[in-house]
């Protein structure tokens, strides 16, 4: 039996990285998509004597995706953290604007 009680929202990035590296100060993925393409990266920020192993880890998380798969807990705490982000952002006026804009951009039409 899968307890789903027990996931919590603490992405990859979180455990391996922000919890591992005190000198991370913030570490995201993001997505930006457009009508015909896609773009996927990890960024991140740290004091500037630390930039060179910064970017040795965000390298290392993302080969990672491409050899390792995402765990069933992973996929639940993606699942939880995207419901939760949508909730709040349902309460955003910036948010909504900036949706707004992009599907303008994206599809000269909001599709709300």
């Amino acid at each position: 039996m899968y307890t789903y009680h027990l996931i919590g929202m603490y992405t990859r990035l979180y455990t391996q990285v922000l919890n591992r590296h005190y000198w991370a100060e913030s570490v995201e993925a993001f997505t930006s998509v457009h009508a015909e393409s896609a773009l996927f990266g990890i960024d991140g920020a740290c004091p500037a004597e630390s930039v060179q192993e910064l970017i040795k880890v965000l390298v290392e998380q993302l080969s990672k995706l491409a050899v390792e798969r995402v765990s069933n807990e992973e996929l639940m705490r993606a699942k939880n953290m995207l419901k939760s982000m949508m909730m709040m952002q349902l309460e955003s006026r910036l948010v909504l604007c900036e949706d707004i804009a992009r599907q303008f951009a994206t599809y000269g039409r909001y599709l709300y």
